[in-house]
């Protein structure tokens, strides 16, 4: 489970700082709404998975 939230966590990172600043430097908005789509999807796993070790603890 812990391997799972770690992967999460680098896999948004790496989203955020590869693809962004990719986006940023060159000016172009043409995948944004994808992007953001796909930021979206990686936050939702990180709450589900959080959300699945709070309720092994119970």
């Amino acid at each position: 489970m812990i391997g799972q939230i770690i992967f999460t966590i680098v896999a948004f990172v790496f989203f955020i700082c590869i693809l962004l600043l990719k986006l940023i430097k060159k000016n172009d908005t043409t995948y944004l709404i994808i992007l953001g789509i796909q930021a979206i999807g990686i936050l939702l796993n990180l709450i589900k998975i959080t959300f699945d070790i709070f309720d092994r603890n119970i």
